[in-house]
């Protein structure tokens, strides 16, 4: 099992979670194409961004990327995240 999602191989025989509630939107009658869920699993911070910035941009907010962790040994990125776009802002 893979435990840094930026060395990971994406699964191809796994329906991502943007595939996974595109596809639920057409087969219901939400108004939300994209609705999170605790516990949901995403192959690279790329597939997160692109999830919670559709779900963002039908919410009225925008989002960006924000600090990721380097890896010590490493010297590369080991973790990110995605904040929204006002994070660390005084309104």
């Amino acid at each position: 099992m893979c435990t840094n999602p930026t060395e990971c191989a994406p699964c191809t025989n796994r329906m991502g979670a943007l595939e996974k509630s595109i596809r639920g939107f057409a087969e219901t009658s939400n108004k939300e194409v994209v609705k999170p869920e605790l516990g949901t699993n995403f192959d690279s911070l790329t597939e997160v961004y692109d999830f919670y910035n559709l779900y963002s941009w039908e919410h009225g907010f925008e989002i960006r990327y924000g600090e990721s962790r380097l890896n010590p040994e490493k010297k590369e990125d080991h973790a990110g995240n995605c904040v929204c776009r006002c994070s660390g802002k005084l309104l």
